[in-house]
């Protein structure tokens, strides 16, 4: 057997087996005997990816080999109820990603809750509310493709978009004559794992020799659902920054970078067909880095637009297209180019994008898509650090496999 394949299948058959035990014993604890509460809930899931690109690298694989096994997640995560309103819940990680992580376990959130009528309190290691799939991206299941659209849901930020320390305050609207909903998020809070090439790229368009750092952001979001219509419609406005501390030597000195992100978000629903589409127009104020970035105001823009089809309760499939510009007044990367120095189409990404996914059993799921891209601007750093070795137009296919009890 090759021996690139030895260690992702027995890291599976562990995992797989550990899976089974705990989905097993956590049917004894989760309930409460008397009151038929559940006091303790135990939740995991495995996932493994299978790529295969041309024209580029992608989470691990370089274009010329046949296929990468880089790309998997693995979680296992519990929820604990003091009470009626308080409880505790945390999520251990471990996730390979090609050169954007490093299959390391780490705690990707643990939040203390509370709930007082329609208000609830988080705080904690949080999930970053952005959108309307960034809470529950990590759950293979709980996502509509293998790759969340890359103009919104970046994989090459992924460690600074996924997660936050800080406090969110939840309130809760249903309205029992309509039947609409309501939900309203306010939260203050420190996005975490920022200092990373990947992150130091979407603001400042390369790698740096300094080091960035983020600082403490507001957030708030509205997520409305009308029931006659099935219809769903969003919007988050917040407002972050980071600092770049310059290297001993360095040609950058210490600037910031203020962004105000907007998210508009619609979803409609229908009997079998589903229609998502998301914008995301962050304004980002850069200055005091020196001359070699000059001081501007920009607009990076990403959107997108997906059809669901559910053909019946075992097989979906999905089209959609997905496109970024990292500077909305330079769609074609040509001022961003000459300013860092790498190709023009490094700047921006458009992506044609078709797949499916078939339940096997309620806990065991298989994807697959199919990927055209033009440009790379989503394309990681970590796995192409020369970007004059970048190819304009890409393609990828992926299959996914997946546990979850």
């Amino acid at each position: 057997m090759n021996k690139i394949l030895v260690k992702p299948i027995i890291q599976l058959y562990v995992t797989f087996v550990l899976l089974f035990f705990i989905s097993l014993s956590s049917a004894s604890v989760s309930g409460d005997e008397l009151t038929d509460t559940p006091r303790f809930d135990y939740y995991g899931f495995v996932t493994q990816g299978i790529i295969k690109t041309r024209g580029n690298d992608y989470f691990g694989i370089s274009s010329g080999n046949n296929i990468s096994l880089d790309f998997r997640e693995i979680g296992i995560g519990a929820k604990y109820r003091a009470t009626s309103n308080l409880s505790f819940t945390g999520l251990a990680l471990t996730r390979d990603a090609g050169g954007t992580d490093n299959d390391q376990p780490r705690v990707d959130h643990a939040n203390i809750e509370y709930v007082y009528r329609n208000l609830t309190l988080l705080a904690g290691r949080v999930k970053l509310p952005l959108g309307l799939y960034n809470e529950t991206r990590d759950v293979a299941n709980t996502r509509p493709s293998i790759l969340l659209p890359q103009s919104l849901y970046f994989d090459n930020a992924r460690n600074y978009l996924i997660n936050s320390d800080g406090a969110y305050i939840h309130y809760n609207y249903f309205d029992h004559d309509s039947g609409n909903s309501a939900k309203i998020i306010f939260g203050v809070a420190q996005s975490v794992g920022g200092n990373n090439i990947e992150t130091e790229a979407f603001y400042l368009g390369a790698n740096h020799p300094g080091d960035v750092e983020t600082t403490t952001g507001t957030l708030l979001q509205l997520i409305y659902d009308i029931a006659r219509t099935d219809t769903t419609v969003g919007i988050l406005i917040a407002t972050n920054s980071i600092k770049y501390r310059p290297a001993k030597v360095d040609y950058l000195t210490a600037g910031e970078t203020r962004t105000y992100p907007l998210v508009l978000s619609l979803q409609q629903k229908y009997e079998k067909l589903t229609f998502t589409g998301e914008l995301f127009l962050p304004k980002r104020v850069r200055k005091g880095y020196g001359p070699v970035i000059p001081d501007k105001e920009s607009y990076t823009q990403g959107q997108y637009l997906m059809v669901n089809y559910a053909h019946n309760a075992k097989l979906e499939m999905f089209v959609r297209h997905d496109a970024l510009y990292f500077d909305n007044k330079d769609k074609n990367g040509t001022e961003l180019a000459k300013m860092t120095g790498r190709n023009n189409f490094n700047f921006y990404a458009k992506d044609w994008t078709i797949g499916g996914r078939y339940h096997i059993t309620s806990n065991l799921k298989i994807s697959a898509e199919y990927h055209s891209i033009d440009g790379t601007g989503w394309l990681p750093l970590a796995d192409n650090p020369d970007s004059s070795s970048d190819v304009r137009y890409w393609d990828m296919a992926m299959f996914q496999m997946s546990y979850s009890f």
